[in-house]
């Protein structure tokens, strides 16, 4: 008598390249491929550095946690202010007419300026600003007039100023500016000078502006109401 025996066959497993392949884990901040959301990530990685000091060393002072936030905060505001406007320079042509002390002496004011603006918001900027503006005498104009000798037919000024400009809307804008006066006259001095006024922006590189210029010295104004065309460079 036979007894037969029925073998099972094993399966055979059929490797795929897949199974192959060694897994790689997730990139982490470490790996140079890694991908994050700069400054949020940045954020993570001084917190990370933050807490493990602590764990390491738990004498770890506040000073040194708040030095490690300011030194992330000046990166920071550095990386944003490159995005913002650097600045431009204004050539200006002046012309006015004179008000206060200044109408016994002149009839009209002509001169030019430099000024420099940037931005230090969506709408306001800073200015700096300097140039000449030049008093031409009347023909009876005296030295008792003026107070002071009288060398030639005129009178030349030096304004150096500093100031805010505010957009209210993308064409009109408003400043204000203080500074010095500086008189080229012999015995001119110098004068206390401020200068509220408006413009009138074309285009990026072309405004006109209009303003009011007083000037004070131990007790007396002097000044004009002048116009300004400037371009922008």
């Amino acid at each position: 008598m036979c007894v037969y025996f029925r073998c099972k066959k094993k399966k055979r497993k059929i490797h795929t390249p897949a199974d192959t392949q060694p897994t790689r884990p997730p990139p982490s901040r470490g790996d140079k491929n890694f991908k994050g959301n700069f400054p949020v990530d940045l954020l993570l990685i001084n917190a990370d550095f933050i807490f493990l000091m602590t764990i390491i060393n738990p004498f770890v002072t506040m000073k040194k946690i708040i030095l490690t936030l300011a030194l992330l905060g000046g990166v920071l505001i550095n990386a944003s202010a490159q995005k913002t406007d650097p600045g431009k320079f204004s050539l200006g042509l002046e012309a006015g007419v004179p008000v206060g002390s200044a109408r016994n002496t002149s009839t009209f004011t002509i001169g030019g300026s430099l000024k420099y603006g940037f931005a230090v918001a969506s709408k306001t900027s800073l200015t700096v600003s300097g140039g000449y503006i030049y008093f031409p005498y009347r023909g009876d104009v005296t030295s008792a007039v003026l107070g002071y000798a009288k060398t030639n037919s005129g009178e030349g000024y030096i304004p150096l100023k500093a100031g805010v400009k505010y957009f209210l809307c993308d064409l009109f804008y408003a400043e204000a500016q203080l500074g010095t006066t500086i008189s080229t006259a012999s015995g001119g001095g110098t004068w206390f000078a401020y200068a509220p006024g408006v413009g009138y922006r074309f285009d990026t590189h072309a405004d006109l502006g209009l303003r009011y210029e007083g000037w004070a010295q131990s007790g007396f104004t002097k000044g004009q109401i002048a116009v300004r065309l400037a371009y922008s460079f």
